[in-house]
């Protein structure tokens, strides 16, 4: 009992114990209604305008694979914010058909041959030198060879190269396997010498437009064009320098040369240095020599451009800039395995895989194949591959392939 304000006592009501716990249950709820609706009882900073989220900055690459050092590409995206999409393409023909079909690409690699048929395809947009503000000046002696395709490189901008050689193992004579060190590209090309090489093992690039190349330039004068005449002319020699190779294959020269599993092959730069690595590697004494032969070396240059119909055209304006600083320059070379085209750059590149620039003005462009002759090439090619025979030039023997002698 309780006494009540005027003096008489009121009685006390309990609740019941079980409709206490749902009185105390219904005000729990009421309260959780009112801190579920708190977000709807909105502040004046939610009325302010929010920031719009950006989308994604990107700058989309056709280049060869391990052209770009990864770091150098990691960098830019840091500098600038901009994602590089880097894709590759395995072949100057794989090339031109991914240009042919795809309108994505910003910026793109290409070799001199490439370079000549985008731009007579028109798959390319002139530079516009006031967005150019990275020193970009090139070797003269490589910014010459490009004058006949792109004169004063509207369309591109030189950026890595390389010599196309001889690589040979200075032991094969020691092994009493009467492999002389080779002068010239005859002993590739010529039927009477390529016979001393065969005991010890030849290779060749799977590269027909390369092969093609050395036996273009071993002519004269207008026979060293790549029309489809001059080609089809050239046609039974290329079968036989390729049925008399022990290998055709491209990514395990290095190794075979290496391993001495050859003893001559048509190399570059970089696969010599790649197969002195293995053979320091595996604690061997250096056998692997290079040899440029002086006036028929071809020379393949890499120049970066844009497409035409490029959708970042500032992001690709932003990658050049980049690509064209001089240390830049130099980690792609390094990790590329390639010369560097850019004079801000020289000192990255290797002098006993590159010629001097006495020799290098001498040595001739990677000759442009036009368009039928490269088909017609590439179907010859895949022909070689599964076995049938060109018609034997007239005059010339043809050596046969021991056939202990692998393909």
């Amino acid at each position: 009992m309780r006494q009540a304000a005027n003096g008489t006592h009121a009685e006390t009501r309990m609740l019941p114990r079980r409709g206490f716990a749902l009185w105390r249950r219904a005000f729990r709820n009421i309260g959780a209604a009112i801190l579920a609706s708190a977000p709807l009882l909105a502040s004046a900073q939610d009325f302010a305008p929010k920031p719009t989220l950006l989308p994604r900055r990107t700058v989309h690459i056709l280049a060869w694979a391990d052209y770009f050092d990864p770091a150098m590409l990691a960098r830019f995206e840091r500098e600038t914010q901009i994602q590089p999409v880097y894709d590759t393409y395995s072949s100057g023909e794989a090339l031109d058909t991914l240009l042919a079909k795809d309108a994505t690409y910003d910026v793109i690699v290409l070799g001199a041959p490439q370079l000549a048929h985008a731009l007579s395809s028109k798959q390319l947009q002139p530079l516009a030198s006031g967005e150019i503000t990275a020193t970009n000046a090139a070797l003269p002696e490589l910014a010459q060879k490009l004058a006949g395709i792109d004169p004063g490189h509207q369309y591109g901008l030189p950026y890595q190269w390389f010599v196309t050689g001889l690589a040979y193992r200075d032991d094969a004579d020691a092994k009493g396997l009467r492999a002389p060190a080779p002068i010239s590209f005859d002993a590739l090309t010529r039927f009477d010498l390529v016979g001393r090489y065969i005991g010890c093992g030849i290779q060749i690039p799977d590269a027909p437009d390369e092969v093609m190349s050395v036996l273009l330039l071993n002519q004269k004068g207008a026979a060293t064009a790549g029309t489809l005449a001059n080609v089809t002319r050239l046609m039974p020699e290329l079968h036989h320098v390729r049925s008399l190779a022990k290998y055709v294959s491209s990514s395990d020269l290095a190794v075979n040369l290496a391993n001495g599993d050859v003893c001559l092959a048509l190399a570059n730069g970089t696969d010599v240095a790649l197969a002195r690595a293995h053979e320091a590697e595996a604690g061997a004494d250096e056998h692997i020599r290079f040899l440029i032969p002086p006036g028929t070396a071809p020379v393949s240059i890499d120049s970066l451009a844009i497409a035409r119909s490029a959708p970042h055209r500032a992001e690709a304006y932003a990658l050049l800039n980049f690509l064209l600083r001089g240390d830049v320059a130099a980690k792609n070379s390094a990790a590329s395995g390639l010369a560097s085209a850019l004079v801000a750059a020289q000192g990255s590149n290797d002098a006993s895989l590159t010629p001097s620039a006495e020799v290098l003005r001498k040595l001739p462009l990677m000759p442009v194949i036009e368009p039928a002759a490269q088909d017609y090439l590439a179907h010859e090619w895949a022909k070689m591959k599964v076995g049938v025979p060109a018609a034997t030039p007239a005059g010339q023997k043809v050596l046969r392939k021991p056939d202990k002698t692998q393909h």
